[in-house]
């Protein structure tokens, strides 16, 4: 029994030297595997620091980019508003240019006009000296003055003529009778004549019963008769002594 007993305090001793060693191995495992684990963390803290870190240089980069990009914009918006005034500045002009050119081919063309029309002037009065403005005022008065005295004349023969034309013309409304009739040679004899102011190449109407009888033309006046030649795109019938004349 106590041989079993020792025996039994042997294997239990073994056993418990074997687990001691096995504990022991099992604990320096684990201190060496907590060693590594500590190494682990602590890198892991050191690059979780240089993270935090880059991140604080990064937000302030992104905040910096951030900023120039803000002040980009504002100077692109800026630029474009210049952009869009310079581009209404350049149509502003363009048009002036347009304009002014358009002015310029006007003036040209009146100049050309002008330098055409003085031309025709020199041509009209025959003055080819004149060389200014002044000149051909000076001639033109000249020549208005003369055509003053022109006019003058005309108005003066228009005025005579007017008179010798109401002289030699036979009056409206005188009236007379046929007093002979000429069938053979188309005419007939009215007793009307100078004293009541008829004059050659008056026209007389012929009436008969208030019917037209025709149209004749003096050909020669008397002091009381005159001699008148039948129109022949006028008559509608063959006079009559006592044929009622018109003039």
């Amino acid at each position: 029994m106590k041989r079993i007993a020792l025996i039994v305090v042997i294997v239990a001793c073994v056993i418990s030297l074997g687990l001691v060693w096995k504990v022991g191995d099992i604990k320096k495992q684990q201190r060496t595997d907590i060693a590594k684990l500590t190494d682990t963390l602590n890198d892991a803290k050191n690059t979780l620091a240089k993270t935090e870190t880059d991140l604080a240089t990064t937000k302030s980069e992104r905040d910096q980019v951030q900023a120039k990009l803000t002040d980009t914009d504002a100077k692109l918006t800026a630029a474009n508003t210049t952009i869009e005034e310079k581009t209404k500045a350049i149509a502003n002009l363009e048009t002036k240019v347009a304009d002014l050119d358009k002015r310029t081919t006007d003036v040209t063309a009146k100049l050309t006009e002008a330098d055409g029309a003085l031309q025709k002037i020199r041509d009209a009065f025959g003055i080819e000296d004149v060389t200014n403005v002044d000149q051909l005022r000076q001639r033109v008065t000249a020549q208005a003055d003369e055509n003053k005295m022109l006019g003058d004349q005309i108005a003066k023969l228009r005025s005579e003529n007017a008179e010798l034309v109401e002289r030699t013309r036979t009056p409206e409304g005188v009236r007379g009778q046929v007093a002979a009739v000429e069938n053979k040679w188309g005419f007939v004899v009215l007793n009307v004549g100078s004293a009541e102011k008829v004059h050659k190449a008056a026209e007389f109407l012929l009436y008969r019963d208030s019917k037209l009888v025709g149209k004749a033309q003096v050909t020669y006046v008397d002091a009381n008769t005159s001699i008148a030649q039948m129109l022949p795109e006028y008559r509608r019938a063959t006079p009559h002594v006592g044929d009622l004349a018109i003039r």
